[in-house]
């Protein structure tokens, strides 16, 4: 390159990181990760994004690969926090093959966590050994995420994973957290979910970090949801949605919740946030759309569309690849299996392995235990005309009118057939 070219690309890549830094503030230039890429707004946060691979892109022409491969690491980060998932994996894989020993780890440790987020367990695997190879003093994160993967898989063990969030970094320590509270919701576990979130919130607080704390009081605007408390998670969905430059994933949360308790209530607007949630979901995120599938599927099947509540569970577990998340995987089969459907060969957990395996009763009694009483009724409709009654008891409690208009019914086919009625 000659000089006077060279010269001009110095000043020009100058004057973008002087505007960047001023852009992101003191903490956003030393590190946009999740957090200074959320801090400013999903729209911001995409801004930030494109000028970290505009600052690669000079750094190509300049020959300076480990600036081109931080620049974008960091954009692959801000990529992720903005729903645009694939083009972080483009980014966040290119960095790491420019990148080597501790940086290069830290690359292969951002792809783990985006593996994890995708529930690409395989993935998740082979991405923390590569950082542990990088560098070896990563091994504690790298086998943390792993950890974790197999909670996911259904073949780990809570213990690690907790454990593990009692980092020294500060938010490090909340991402676990976060990590934590969404997983064990997805599990159908309110108690560990509030402990984690809970915790995680108060991490937040105290040492202001903003958007960490939205997602958590997202989430845990979800587990009133799951612990039935449902006009307080409306409340405080409502207020949430209120907030301007709400972080996608806690939008997407509390449009899920809202769609959902209007679904169970039979009243109208229900797809309004469930197909806005839809759209703005990241489609690699199934840790954060899965379970918007899943509440899809419930909202048709509510609303009488048997055809379409199958159709959206199914819709949901083609997108999961049969990547191994045995929770999320049962949560969408038993909604096609209630629709009438033919469920797919797959591996299920918990209460939604029994009900799949027709121990109806034996997943209601799984789903008490764990504090989900909606569910549980849920589980106990397939059932005779006694579990059917306790359902329909619960339904009514809950002031979910819509599934309790599904259990009349029920109650009268079995009434009709002597008790006999079919169940899928």
């Amino acid at each position: 390159m000659e000089l006077v070219e060279r010269r001009a690309v110095l000043a020009g890549l100058a004057g973008l990181l002087e505007a960047r830094a001023a852009e992101l503030g003191p903490a956003g230039a030393a590190e946009l990760g999740p957090a200074g890429a959320a801090e400013l707004g999903p729209a911001g946060a995409a801004e930030a994004a494109d000028r970290w691979r505009q600052g690669g892109a000079l750094r190509r022409v300049l020959g300076d690969r480990a600036g081109e491969g931080e620049d974008l690491r960091r954009a692959a980060r801000a990529l992720w926090r903005c729903g645009r998932g694939e083009e972080a994996g483009r980014a966040g894989r290119r960095a790491a093959e420019l990148l080597t020993g501790a940086a290069g780890a830290r690359a292969y440790l951002d792809l783990a966590e985006a593996a994890g987020a995708a529930q690409d367990l395989v993935a998740v695997a082979a991405w923390a050994r590569r950082a542990v190879a990088a560098d070896g003093r990563v091994a504690a994160r790298a086998r943390w995420e792993l950890a974790l993967a197999r909670v996911v898989a259904g073949g780990g063990e809570w213990g690690a994973v907790e454990a593990g969030c009692g980092v020294e970094g500060v938010e490090e320590a909340a991402r676990r957290g976060l990590a934590v509270g969404e997983l064990a919701l997805l599990h159908g576990d309110p108690a560990r979910a509030g402990r984690a979130l809970e915790r995680t919130a108060a991490h937040c607080r105290e040492h202001g970090l903003t958007w960490q704390l939205q997602e958590a009081e997202a989430q845990l605007v979800h587990l009133r949801l799951c612990e039935g408390h449902w006009r307080e998670a409306v409340r405080a969905a409502d207020e949430a949605l209120r907030v301007p430059g709400l972080p996608l994933p806690a939008r997407v949360r509390t449009l899920q919740v809202v769609g959902t308790v209007r679904a169970r209530r039979g009243e109208p607007g229900v797809w309004g946030p469930l197909d806005e949630a839809v759209a703005a979901a990241d489609p690699v995120d199934l840790r954060l759309l899965g379970p918007v599938w899943v509440a899809r599927a419930e909202a048709a099947w509510l609303g009488g569309d048997e055809e379409r509540a199958a159709a959206e569970a199914r819709h949901g577990l083609a997108m999961t690849g049969g990547r191994g998340a045995p929770w999320l995987a049962g949560a969408l089969a038993v909604w096609v299996r209630r629709s009438g459907g033919r469920v797919p060969q797959l591996r299920a957990a918990g209460p939604y392995a029994a009900e799949l395996a027709g121990a109806r009763a034996a997943a209601a009694r799984a789903w008490e235990r764990r504090g989900c009483p909606y569910e549980a009724a849920l589980a106990r409709l397939g059932g005779d005309a006694t579990a059917v009654r306790r359902a329909l008891a619960g339904f009514e409690a809950a002031g979910a009118r819509a599934a309790a208009f599904r259990a009349r019914a029920r109650l009268r086919a079995l009434t009709a057939s002597g008790g006999a009625a079919h169940t899928p």
